[in-house]
């Protein structure tokens, strides 16, 4: 048992060491009901990963801003391995596909594209004090993109199961997940509200510049709604100056459509869906998506191995007595 206490102590010495994930404030319930993971646990899943940089967007602290610095205006040399535009055995760390295809143990592969827009006007003139907000701005983004993209490449999957053939792994007519990924962006201006990201592309408000909350582009769906009041068609973010920093926020945002809109309070800084973690999924998480088994600690154990948690998907489950609470200790 000494050697369990030690290996926990590591770990929560460990979990404080934060993986570049700014606090996300989406939270609460929805008005819908959904049944997550909103595209199962497994199989494949391609996105669309849109890089905005706006005209006047001067912020820079070195070393952070090194690898997309204030004065390019375009597509990072970075922005393309974000996520992969083919399924592969092994993809590159760091990166989307890379990141659950360790979470998953290679049962779900992410796949995309990524593209870079840079807003027609400065940030100011998107801001709600001028009449428009997040939504005018991501209406103008898709739309000016819709020229190089085939929005029908990403609808997929069907999350609430319309036909209700028991089937989500086929399209519905709404595109499933753009995330749309701002290397820095004010959003209390744009949104109203202050946060780092938001399972939505167009925020709290949940319109398009046109007033509605649907884009119909390829014949497809584009949904302005977040998952507080209905299924969406992905996330905003900010903030994404480099591969590191970015896929914390990104991988934490695009969790809410695997877990909820809540987050998992009371796990300290561990975990993807806490709000403020390390970016490495839990115990607990990985349990939930049947990526992951725990091996209950019996009395007559004196002596326990535990394995890395993220390679060979084991953990150790320690019960207490006469409740339903538990223990997991994983090692990683």
């Amino acid at each position: 048992m000494n050697s369990l206490i030690k290996i926990f102590l590591v770990f929560v010495i460990l979990s404080n060491i934060h993986y570049a994930q700014d606090q996300c404030t989406f939270t609460g319930t929805p008005e819908k009901s959904l049944s997550y993971p909103l595209f199962g646990s497994t199989g494949t899943l391609k996105v669309l990963v849109i890089l905005c940089k706006f005209t006047d967007d001067n912020y820079d602290d070195p070393p952070r801003t090194n690898l997309w610095p204030s004065t390019r205006n375009s597509m990072p040399i970075w922005g393309p391995s974000l996520v992969s535009t083919t399924i592969q055995t092994d993809y590159p760390d760091p990166s989307i596909s890379g990141y659950f295809q360790d979470m998953s143990l290679n049962q779900l592969h992410i796949i995309g594209d990524v593209k870079f827009y840079q807003p027609i006007h400065e940030q100011a003139y998107y801001f709600i004090s001028s009449g428009r907000g997040l939504g005018y701005l991501t209406e103008e983004i898709l739309m000016g993109l819709n020229s190089q993209i085939n929005f029908a490449e990403y609808d997929n999957w069907d999350p609430k199961d319309i036909d209700q053939d028991g089937k989500k792994n086929e399209p519905d007519g709404q595109v499933d997940f753009i995330a749309i990924c701002f290397r820095d962006a004010n959003f209390a201006g744009l949104d109203g509200s202050s946060y780092s990201g938001i399972a939505g592309i167009t925020g709290y408000r949940q319109v398009f510049g046109n007033g509605t909350s649907q884009l119909i582009l390829d014949n497809k769906v584009i949904s302005a709604k977040n998952l507080l009041s209905d299924l969406g068609s992905g996330t905003c973010q900010r903030g994404i100056l480099n591969l590191h920093e970015g896929l914390g926020t990104i991988c934490h945002e695009f969790g809410h459509y695997m877990f909820g809109t809540t987050h998992y309070a009371g796990v300290g800084f561990h975990g993807l869906m806490d709000g403020e973690g390390t970016g490495v999924m839990n115990s607990f998480e990985r349990i939930r998506l049947n990526w992951l088994q725990a091996i209950v600690v019996n009395n007559t154990e004196s002596d326990v191995m535990i394995p890395d948690a993220i390679s060979t998907g084991l953990v150790r489950r320690m019960n207490i007595p006469n409740s339903t609470e538990y223990f997991l200790i994983d090692n990683h």
